[in-house]
């Protein structure tokens, strides 16, 4: 699942849809994103490529 875009947020704020729960799980949300993006980064700098770089992905990603 992706994380809540500021705007949508600001709005369910507005609106009083937003809690301090649903701080916590976007927060986590984008945390996932940038643990992600780095193993990414890092995956790629072995200069892995198709079925090699997949297989490899589908590890780094599982342990995260």
């Amino acid at each position: 699942l992706l994380p809540y875009h500021s705007g949508a947020i600001r709005y369910f704020t507005e609106i009083g849809l937003w809690t301090d729960e649903d701080t916590a799980a976007n927060d986590a949300k984008i945390a996932r994103q940038d643990a992600l993006k780095e193993a990414w980064d890092a995956l790629v700098a072995e200069g892995l490529e198709g079925d090699e770089l997949a297989a490899r992905w589908d590890e780094v990603r599982a342990g995260l």
